[in-house]
């Protein structure tokens, strides 16, 4: 099993955002991953102000930034 768990793209359609969709969409995810036994949880979001509300949930849930990325990026993990 890998160690390491991806979350790829994760969108709400603006009609249903602060919602608490997207955190429930993460936690769902999280879940999944401590299921299959993996240790570390990890996301990537852009800096641009747009993705603010974004790199907020991705913090309430738990991640924590640990590198910033070429292309204005950033990265959280989290442990499981």
């Amino acid at each position: 099993m890998p160690v390491r768990g991806l979350i790829g793209w994760n969108c709400v359609v603006p009609e249903h955002q602060r919602k608490g969709i997207g955190k429930a969409q993460i936690q769902e995810i999280l879940r999944i991953f401590r299921q299959m036994r993996i240790c570390r949880a990890c996301v990537t979001t852009t800096n641009d102000d747009f993705f603010i509300p974004a790199r907020r949930m991705y913090e309430a849930c738990g991640f924590v930034e640990v590198r910033k990325i070429k292309g204005h990026n950033s990265e959280y993990e989290m442990e499981l």
